[in-house]
């Protein structure tokens, strides 16, 4: 009988675990729309590459005068060590958000804001929108 009870507590043992590995597969990270978001990750080496690499100095040229001092004192404060303050993340996406318009142009960039926001989304992008929004993204970081 005690041998009976074992086997059968050893056999929902395993039943429940398996259960749980089947739950554990349909995460958001499994599906394809959304492994890039798990797999959104930096390894810095030096202090030169802790800034996000879109401030080349082509990028920079489209900045005026005010908004080229604003991302060269984050890049310093970063390069010093130092963590961004939420405002100062916030400054640094509109100002990139800013040059991304600038070189795509309108019309360019309401199409690259839509796929974004979609993507985003619950909806899974279609293999075109997904092409298309890597050549937007090309387009925008060269």
């Amino acid at each position: 009988m005690f041998k009976n009870l074992t086997l059968l507590l050893m056999i929902s043992t395993s039943a429940i675990t398996s259960s749980i590995n089947i739950c554990k597969s349909d995460d958001v990270r499994y599906k394809n729309n959304a492994y890039r978001v798990f797999n959104n990750y930096s390894i810095c080496i030096s202090k030169e590459d802790k800034f996000d690499d879109f401030w080349t100095p082509k990028n920079e040229s489209y900045l005026n005068k005010v908004q080229n001092q604003k991302v060269k004192a984050l890049k310093e404060k970063i390069q010093n060590g130092e963590n961004l303050t939420i405002t100062e993340k916030n400054d640094l996406k509109l100002i990139k958000s800013e040059v991304i318009k600038i070189k795509l142009g309108e019309e360019k960039f309401k199409e690259l804001e839509k796929l974004i926001e979609k993507r985003e989304g619950d909806v899974e992008l279609t293999l075109p929108e997904r092409q298309r929004l890597y050549e937007l993204n090309k387009e925008a970081r060269n």
